[in-house]
């Protein structure tokens, strides 16, 4: 992002061939707030722009999937009875006294219809997160975070802890895939790093708040897996299925954390849904605007751009609904929107911005990226190792995918 604001200084980095060092840092001093779509149309042009939004929308509409399949999934173990629910199938009855058809799978997929039925009108109108909706689903996430630690902390302590195989070949696509999901955050770092005053330790904080959140998941996942034979791919679906505790307090945390992912993703929804239709109708854009020549329309935008917009609300929503009429299997939809477009986002992308970042700065700027924005990682070879490492991971997911890995 340094090297984009540098570009306002172009003309003076391209004259003065003797520039102090204080000249270079002032002009690549980040003051300006320029997003990943910006750095991809500065350095890697329109086909660039093109790829991001394409990767985007398609990366966008795996968590609209999730979103769809999370929440009903949430409502209806919620609903449902909860005894016996390691052995419960989707056909088995929601409750013993309710008719045969009300099965567990029928009523996630009214729970479906009517998440859906909720979420559009919000999406439709553009309804944005407010800040004290986005503070409140931070304390609420959090919250959940600590409690489903300790919980599971006191439950291997009751009973002890259990001791599963050390490694398993066959998980790998499922732990990369839902680790790359998990650590999505880097695309907002242009709106956090801008409004800081002094930025010359920001890789330190910036390592140290991975630290955490790393420390977070760590615990998370260490402790689940002490604690649970078998986990649903809905993680604090465990807690509301634990029949041992029947207080009052505990039945309250319980289903607050059933619930917990029901309340973030459904606030979250109409956000993510939007940011997809705003990405394809930047693609579209592009794409009118390459195949149509200047002389013959002068009008850059696409023709009958809002019913565009509505439309691809409609088909969004109608595709994102019925994947997740067909399936309820949170794990295996995050193990392919993670391993796929979101590869495409977490590595291929900002390699690509770190490689022709570099080279506009040698070719436009005509100098060297100073050291108050230079990155630890400064050698191209890291970029590469990105793109080494992305298609290992793809053949990899796709091989275990493909059941390969069980024949072994």
């Amino acid at each position: 992002m340094g090297i984009a604001n540098a570009d306002e200084h172009r003309v003076m980095l391209r004259k003065e061939k003797n520039k102090t060092e204080v000249e270079l840092k002032s002009a690549f001093e980040i003051n300006k707030r320029i997003e990943v779509s910006g750095m991809a149309k500065l350095f890697l042009g329109k086909y660039g722009v093109m790829f991001l939004s394409f990767i985007m929308t398609i990366y966008l509409f795996g968590d609209l999937a999730i979103y769809s399949t999370t929440v009903p999934k949430s409502l209806m173990n919620v609903i449902c009875d909860s005894s016996r629910s390691t052995v419960v199938k989707n056909t088995d009855p929601c409750y013993g006294s309710w008719p045969e058809w009300l099965t567990r799978i029928a009523v996630y997929r009214l729970s479906v219809a009517a998440f859906t039925l909720f979420v559009t009108p919000l999406v439709i109108i553009g309804v944005t997160r407010t800040k004290y909706m986005q503070i409140a689903t931070s304390v609420c996430r959090w919250s959940a975070f600590i409690i489903m630690i300790v919980l599971a902390c006191v439950r291997f302590g009751q009973h002890g802890a259990l001791i599963p195989k050390a490694a398993s070949i066959h998980g790998f696509g499922s732990l990369f895939g839902t680790t790359v999901y998990a650590f999505m955050c880097h695309h907002s770092l242009p709106s956090l790093v801008t409004p800081m005053k002094s930025k010359k330790k920001f890789s330190f904080w910036l390592m140290l708040v991975y630290g955490v959140i790393f420390g977070f998941y760590f615990f998370l996942s260490f402790t689940g897996t002490l604690a649970f034979k078998e986990l649903f791919d809905v993680y604090p679906l465990n807690f509301l299925h634990d029949n041992e505790h029947k207080g009052v307090g505990f039945q309250i945390i319980f289903y607050f954390l059933a619930l917990f992912p029901v309340f973030t993703l459904t606030s979250n929804y109409p956000i993510v849904a939007n940011t997809l239709v705003n990405n394809f109708m930047v693609l579209l854009d592009i794409i009118y605007e390459l195949q149509v020549p200047e002389d013959e329309s002068p009008e850059k935008t696409l023709p009958h751009r809002e019913r565009i917009r509505y439309m691809t609300i409609g088909i969004v929503i109608a595709i994102a609904t019925t994947i997740a009429l067909c399936t309820d299997n949170v794990l295996i939809l995050a193990t392919i929107t993670g391993s796929y477009p979101g590869v495409g986002v977490q590595y291929i992308i900002p390699a690509l911005l770190v490689v022709f970042g570099r080279r506009y700065t040698h070719q436009q700027l005509s100098t060297d990226v100073p050291s108050n924005v230079r990155s630890p990682f400064h050698q191209n070879i890291w970029a590469y190792m990105m793109f080494v490492w992305s298609g290992v991971t793809i053949i990899m997911t796709t091989l275990n995918l493909c059941k390969v890995f069980n024949k072994i």
